[in-house]
């Protein structure tokens, strides 16, 4: 006998006794009466208490053999979850290295580039990877006629999976990359799900809400936010893992030429308790305008004034940055702004060296007081050569 019909047996027991309870608790109260006035001393409480004692047997086995499959349920959607996201995992690499590579190809403009500027060299072939076929993920934003360019994304892929590392792939990991924004209509399917996320307390700074002035503000309708003193990108990673479950699908293996991925052999149905999973991953990427710096050079820059010289804001040398006092001459790097400005963030502040940092003294006068000064972000540390 099965332990299910063992079950199914203890609950009918129980549902005969529970009907008989009434009658049992009735015939009890009478036999404790006659007890009570000495009519019938020899009544006692053996019925309810057999009839209590296997109710609570039959409701704490009923209770133990449910938690007992529940348990075992749970451990295997754990152990098919464990196989699911593992074989997903990979995906995320594979979009990070892409996005780590897009933005290093020389192809792409180098100041902050357009969303089509992106797509159109993240749509080349060589992002493409052996095992992957190129997706197409379209949605009609108007609601008419057939879909549009505008209406297509084409940085999504698919690449086959072993998940049980027999030798054969039983799974598809599909992932797609997605950073388009705009504000001027609702959010598609295939478009950046938030902006980038702000990190600098300064922007919720009620005085200065909607600051405009700098290039990163006139950015913003192209997919760019002005946030923390730099130009922000959300990138968005989808990656869905699906079991392959008729290995005779047309257009499996579609888009792929090269072995082993092109042979219907290498590929079998999936087997055991089929899961699905679905993975998010954003990724903000930020770069500097142009015009929110004071000086930019790639060559060294070199302070040697005949009078006072007084500078704002932010600095960028690919060289070397030298700062020579003569005399009482005095050199002063101030921050960009006030601290109550909303503009006075520590990316806008910033003396970006690639080469040496060298402070001079020419000094024809032994009672000059000359000095070099730096401001520095809310006067945390210690100002290099500062008074001396």
């Amino acid at each position: 006998m099965s332990i299910f019909e063992r079950l199914l047996k203890s609950f009918d027991i129980l549902w005969q006794e529970l009907n008989r309870l009434p009658q049992r608790v009735l015939r009890g109260i009478r036999g404790i009466i006659l007890t009570v006035t000495g009519r019938n001393p020899e009544a006692g409480f053996v019925l309810p208490t057999v009839t209590m004692v296997i109710l609570v047997v039959v409701l704490t086995s009923a209770t133990l053999v449910l938690r007992s499959m529940d348990r075992a349920k749970n451990a295997g959607n754990f152990r098919v979850s464990q196989v699911v996201l593992n074989a997903a995992a990979p995906a995320l690499d594979r979009a990070k290295a892409k996005i780590d590579n897009l933005f290093a190809d020389p192809s792409l403009p180098r100041g902050t580039p357009s969303d089509s500027a992106l797509s159109g060299v993240f749509e080349r072939t060589k992002y493409t990877l052996e095992d992957e076929v190129r997706l197409e993920v379209a949605f009609n934003i108007d609601g008419q006629g057939a879909l549009e360019d505008d209406e297509k994304v084409r940085t999504a892929w698919r690449f086959p999976v072993d998940t049980d590392n027999n030798g054969k792939f039983d799974s598809f990991t599909l992932y797609g990359v997605y950073y388009q924004s705009t504000d001027s209509r609702a959010r598609v399917p295939f478009e950046a799900r938030t902006r980038p996320q702000v990190l600098n307390a300064t922007q919720n700074n009620p005085a200065c809400p909607n600051a405009e002035g700098t290039s990163a503000s006139l950015v913003g309708a192209d997919g760019w936010y002005d946030q923390d003193g730099l130009l922000k990108k959300a990138f968005f990673t989808y990656v869905t893992n699906v079991p392959i479950t008729n290995v005779s699908e047309a257009g499996l293996l579609q888009g792929y030429d090269a072995a082993p991925y092109n042979n219907v052999a290498n590929y079998e149905t999936f087997k055991g308790n089929q899961g699905f999973t679905a993975l998010e991953y954003q990724q903000d990427r930020a770069r500097i305008p142009l015009g929110n710096n004071a000086i930019v050079t790639e060559d060294d820059l070199d302070f040697t004034s005949g009078t006072d010289f007084r500078l704002s804001g932010r600095i960028v040398t690919n060289g070397n940055f030298i700062a020579s006092e003569r005399n009482d001459i005095q050199l002063r790097f101030y921050q960009v702004s006030s601290p109550d400005s909303c503009f006075y963030e520590e990316e806008n502040g910033k003396i970006i060296v690639q080469g040496n940092v060298g402070m001079g003294r020419i000094q024809d006068n032994a009672n000059a007081t000359s000095r070099v000064d730096f401001d520095l972000f809310k006067g945390i540390g210690n100002a290099v050569g500062t008074g001396y």
